[in-house]
């Protein structure tokens, strides 16, 4: 009953940024049964505003080009993947694109279109850039409609189905559309994504569903509405997150704002997002909207200076990289009906405050936010988890710790970033339970963390007994767990309900089909599984099998795209076995 409140009033919350909690306990479970494969990181340019003046890219030497490019592009940087450009401006993104594929070879060009009711206008500018060397991948309808744009509930399918029609038309069919790309997940981003969804037409024209990251991230509601859809729901669809930040000022040691930047894209993680983009990827010093940048260089020195933004980032994404395949997390912090629960004693502790009766309700935690770890209006949770199976079998984890906020016009000059008004300042013990590893023995984990003090550093390895870790997580503290080895998964008769793959052809040419043998639950009753082949991005392909196995070995054949009328493209993809509760994957590489 919420969700259609699409932010709260800023009120004062003197009480509650003043104080501080002793430890907390939490229990975190990472529920079993794979979600959605991450596509990657990304950042949008506006360069078209700097072409031709002082702040210009094309104003640095090589190096300094080179450099960027290789923190933020490179396979040991952020191993971004999206560009989205704004306009259909060669002069100003082609230089920029050029140089980042030197580095990444799968990038991704998103445009972001160029009016939700034009089009003719969007099909036009793709062809353009297409034809003047840009290779737009995919394209939205417009940014942020929700801000007078004028496309809603009522005509937002229709307009979805205009574009795929006029992308045809210009013979642009293998360009992906998403949308709505709503500022937030709000009452109007859940309106536009059903109304898209009850048109089958318009649901057939979209590849993936698009909303931004700012005061509401993605909601356990949203991933229910559109799960049915993606790839573990049984369906093709992706979600893009293609747009977050904040706005104002920020020092090159911001931590409240590293640690927001790195819970939002965990949040995301954690519920249905396949591909983050964060607003703009580097530019000249932005002074009073510094915040919107991850990079940026130096007006007078043209040296590169990383935000701590970029180290909460890369940590994120080199415990969870292109192709792991996420899983589900909530917590038992409770609901405000929860007896004893931290939600229901915060609750308690604004109810008796002095703040006005009719502002209370802004910090209330409702429903099961804190339960889901949900970035949504009001009251933030403080703790946020997401998990997941890396694509060479090994697990990788993220934590971080977002409590000890302040509401911006409370007079106090704590730091926290608007928009991000959580509980006092708590440090939590967190116990961490992964269901697809109970009974799996011991597992050594490589620890990292980023906090104040620390950047991406190297810990200890600590061991999880199975499938539990225990770990201590200071306020602004980021941390993350690898699997130090694969986890093999047919290593302990405990997890005998994962499939195993084998006889799998590693490299090959596109002459034959590809032949998989997989054997489903040695030893177990018959169980349903569903075995696909999907890109780098994370995207189906194909279906090879999905019904009912009984025990023992099975063959099946990928054609490798021929029963459709093409074959597909020489490089990598993933053949994946999913059982429901746990997902096998093994990379394929066709020459």
């Amino acid at each position: 009953m919420h969700r259609y409140l699409a932010g709260a009033a800023l009120v004062a919350l003197a009480l509650m940024s003043r104080k501080s909690f002793a430890n907390e306990p939490v229990t975190i479970t990472v529920h079993a049964g794979a979600r959605q494969t991450f596509g990657g990181f990304g950042a949008s340019s506006t360069e078209h505003s700097c072409l031709g003046n002082p702040c210009s890219y094309y104003t640095l030497p090589q190096a300094t080009k080179d450099q960027l490019c290789k923190e933020f592009w490179g396979k040991d940087g952020l191993d971004a993947r999206v560009f989205r450009i704004w306009r259909a401006n060669v002069a100003a993104y082609k230089g920029m694109i050029d140089d980042a594929r030197k580095v990444q070879p799968d990038l991704l060009v998103l445009y972001a279109g160029s009016g939700c009711s034009n089009a003719g206008g969007t099909a036009a500018d793709i062809k353009m850039m297409r034809n003047s060397g840009i290779d737009i991948y995919a394209t939205g309808l417009c940014n942020e409609p929700n801000v007078s744009l004028g496309m809603n509930k009522d005509n937002v399918a229709q307009y979805v189905k205009q574009l795929r029609s006029a992308l045809n038309a210009q013979g642009l069919q293998d360009v992906k559309i998403i949308t709505p790309e709503a500022s937030n997940v709000d009452g109007y981003a859940y309106e536009t994504v059903e109304a898209i969804i009850k048109d089958q037409d318009a649901l057939d024209a979209l590849d993936a569903f698009a909303t931004h990251s700012y005061s509401m991230c993605t909601t356990k509601e949203m991933a229910d509405i559109v799960g049915p859809y993606m790839a573990w729901g049984g369906g093709d669809k992706e979600y893009w997150q293609t747009e977050s930040s904040d706005n104002g000022p920020e020092t090159d040691t911001d931590v409240p704002t590293g640690a927001l930047c790195g819970a939002r894209l965990i949040n995301d993680l954690n519920f249905c997002v396949t591909h983050f983009v964060h607003f703009i990827m580097y530019t000249q010093d932005g002074g009073s909207d510094q915040k919107t940048r991850v990079m940026y260089w130096s007006a007078d020195t043209k040296e590169v200076r990383r935000l701590l933004k970029y180290y909460y980032y890369k940590q994120v994404i080199d415990a969870l990289p292109v192709g792991t395949v996420m899983r589900n997390a909530t917590t038992d912090l409770g609901n405000g009906d929860t007896d004893g629960s931290l939600a229901a004693r915060i609750n308690q502790e604004i109810l008796d405050s002095d703040m006005p009766d009719n502002d209370k309700w802004a910090y209330f935690v409702w429903d099961d936010r804190f339960i889901n770890m949900e970035y949504t209006y009001g009251l933030k949770p403080p703790i946020f988890l997401a998990a997941g199976e890396r694509p060479d079998g090994s697990w990788g984890i993220g934590i971080t710790n977002l409590s000890g906020g302040c509401s911006p016009l409370d007079g106090d000059s704590c730091g926290q970033p608007v928009g991000a008004v959580t509980i006092p300042k708590t440090t939590f013990d967190a116990t961490i339970v992964v269901e697809e590893l109970q009974g799996s023995g011991e597992i050594e984990f490589e620890v990292y963390r980023t906090n104040a003090t620390k950047r991406i550093e190297k810990e200890a390895t600590v061991t999880m007994v199975d499938g539990t870790l225990e770990v201590t997580v200071p306020q602004y503290d980021l941390i993350t767990f690898r699997s130090v080895e694969p986890i093999d998964a047919g290593a302990d008769a405990a997890r005998s309900d994962r499939a195993q793959m084998h006889s799998i052809v590693t490299t090959g040419d596109r002459t034959r089909p590809c032949e998989i043998r997989f054997t489903a639950a040695p030893g177990a009753v018959s169980q349903h599984v569903r075995v696909t082949v999907t890109d780098l991005q994370g995207r189906t392909l194909e279906r090879l099998f999905d019904g009912m196995a009984e025990p023992g070995s099975r063959l099946v054949t990928w054609d490798l795209g021929r029963g459709k009328g093409h074959v597909v493209p020489a490089g990598a993809y993933f053949v994946n076995i999913d059982t429901g509760t746990s997902r096998v994957s093994e990379r394929i590489v066709l020459r």
